[in-house]
């Protein structure tokens, strides 16, 4: 009776322990170790504990013509709503990643980094290392899960000044807005001079005001002297 109670309790322990193995892998590609897929399992139960993120490791022989989000969400049992999933699709060839969008903004994980991690995992996946691209892959994630998004600011950091605005420099005038300048300002000055600065009149004419000035006294020229005449 004692040695199968022990035997049972040994095969439910096997039983958690591989149910264990499968929370963050499904390896049905057939391509990693078990001592690989039982590290990324324990990385990735560490992540989801201290960072409350979830990373996943999906391998398929096929996707048999289907949207590989589409199995992906079949082994989730749902979309990706906080973390990433590593999927291979063994037919093609081809290492998919997925990042939810509130991990995308969460988290230093945005498109130029998810690409640098497609490419790291293909050429090490390429040349047949597939141990050691998944765990380096997985190291990448967790500093990338670690990180604070790039556009943030680390706190206790000083916050950057922007630099101050160039002073703007104005366009260079055509010669029909100098014209219209000029225009405008010799309006204005017309305008100016006629109402403050009244032309002078000049003075009226001595004829208009009926003061007629006498005409001169015409003085007769003296007679001229005679020459007494000579004796005779």
């Amino acid at each position: 009776m004692g040695s199968r109670l022990l035997m049972a309790l040994l095969i439910l322990g096997c039983l958690r322990s591989a149910a264990a193995d499968q929370t963050h892998t499904w390896d049905d590609a057939h391509k990693f170790s078990p001592q690989a897929l039982m590290e990324f399992n324990q990385r990735a139960e560490a992540l989801e504990k201290s960072l409350h993120k979830q990373v996943y490791l999906i391998t398929v022989p096929s996707t048999h013509d289907k949207d590989w989000q589409a199995v992906v969400a079949q082994y989730l049992g749902g979309p990706l709503k906080n973390g990433v999933v590593i999927f291979i699709d063994m037919d093609a060839r081809v290492t998919y990643l997925a990042v939810d969008r509130l991990t995308e903004d969460q988290v230093d994980f945005d498109v130029p980094r998810q690409s640098e991690l497609r490419q790291m995992l293909a050429a090490r996946f390429h040349q047949n290392d597939w141990d050691g691209g998944l765990l380096a892959g997985m190291t990448f994630v967790e500093k990338a899960l670690a990180s604070p998004p790039a556009s943030a600011s680390e706190e206790g950091s000083p916050v950057p000044v922007p630099p101050e605005p160039a002073m703007a420099t104005a366009p260079a005038l055509t010669c029909f807005q100098w014209f219209l300048i000029l225009s405008v300002c010799w309006a204005g000055w017309t305008i100016f001079r006629s109402v403050f600065m009244p032309p002078r009149m000049p003075p009226p004419a001595a004829s208009e005001t009926g003061n007629v000035p006498p005409e001169p006294a015409v003085v007769p020229p003296e007679p001229a002297a005679v020459p007494d005449a000579p004796p005779s």
